[in-house]
């Protein structure tokens, strides 16, 4: 016989719930919840003023970071070629790298993603075969290198064919 539900039982577990609840919102910080953020006012009130007086610090050390920043030479003027409308192209990189997380001062993803080694020689390099195993359908790409066109990584071509797909063991 299945248990009885009573009214009684019913809302003290609603109650266990929602006490669970409110309290992993709590520790989380009520993550979930959207904050609003508003604009600085041009008219600071004085309880203002002491949290401005409090960040001039923090203000100074980021202004003589980015002047100290600025002192080198920058080449991206305008938007990387992975963005909408993006016309800045990677060049040959002359240096060491700078891709990983510990070596990486800014954007990494943008660093990696304008990344050209030195020594790379463009159609020189063998073209690598990529194998979309399940079919090109679900990715709505054409079979053939076409799909790469508009990115500086032009020696791939895409196929759904298993026998040109190269097996690595």
């Amino acid at each position: 016989m299945p248990p009885r539900l009573s009214a009684r039982r019913l809302f003290l577990v609603i109650l266990f719930f929602l006490g669970v609840s409110l309290l992993v919102s709590l520790h989380h910080r009520f993550s979930w919840v959207p904050s609003r953020t508003t604009p600085m006012q041009a008219d600071p009130e004085p309880d203002d003023e002491l949290v401005v007086m409090a960040s001039v610090p923090s203000i100074v050390q980021n202004y003589e970071r980015v002047n100290s920043e600025e002192t080198e030479p920058t080449e991206k003027q305008g938007r990387p070629w992975f963005m909408a409308g993006g016309t800045e192209y990677p060049t040959n990189y002359k240096g060491p790298p700078r891709l990983f997380p510990d070596q990486a001062d800014g954007d990494r993803v943008v660093d990696q993603l304008m990344y050209v080694p030195e020594d790379y020689q463009g159609y020189d390099t063998p073209e690598k075969v990529i194998l979309a195993y399940n079919g090109l359908g679900p990715w709505g790409q054409k079979s053939g290198s076409a799909s790469f066109h508009g990115c500086p990584v032009n020696r791939c071509t895409l196929t759904d064919d298993r026998s040109k797909g190269v097996l690595v063991k």
